[in-house]
């Protein structure tokens, strides 16, 4: 999805701007930075929300293969013990 570029107008004028794009939070629910492994748990959510469940677009777009987006998945599940990212 690309954004368009938006001139600046000359007068300060109250002006439509696009809807920001969904963000991935650094911080948790108690304002404390998340580790490395959440965040990563939270992009792969994102990704795979995204692209509708669909795993092979999700790892495309991650940059991954599948069998490593498989092995992420499982490895966040196996940390929580019970899934935490939601496929389907």
């Amino acid at each position: 999805m690309r954004y368009q570029h938006h001139p600046i107008p000359s007068t300060i004028e109250c002006i439509a701007l696009p809807a920001l794009p969904p963000t991935i939070h650094l911080l948790n629910e108690e304002g404390e930075l998340k580790t490395i492994e959440e965040v990563v748990e939270d992009t792969i959510r994102f990704h795979i929300e995204h692209h509708d469940g669909c795993l092979s677009s999700s790892s495309r777009s991650l940059g991954i293969s599948r069998s490593t987006l498989y092995r992420k998945i499982y490895a966040s599940m196996k940390r929580s013990r019970a899934p935490q990212i939601y496929i389907g």
